[in-house]
């Protein structure tokens, strides 16, 4: 869900920032260049899942 949230950084952020759900956003929406968002929202996911199994891992390591 925090990953999809696209309107907080759009209207606190201003035109200064960008922030990637925004990207991906503005690839689907704006530019309808599906693959590129598809990719990037991909990339996301995988980042996220790597920093889920790296911390997992080194929560059972700290724990034994």
């Amino acid at each position: 869900m925090t990953s999809g949230d696209y309107i907080t950084p759009a209207l606190l952020g201003g035109t200064q920032s960008t922030a990637l759900a925004n990207v991906v956003s503005d690839q689907f929406l704006a530019l309808g260049d599906r693959p590129e968002g598809a990719a990037i929202s991909f990339v996301m996911l995988a980042v996220f899942f790597c920093v889920y199994l790296a911390l997992t891992r080194l929560e059972r390591f700290k724990g034994l």
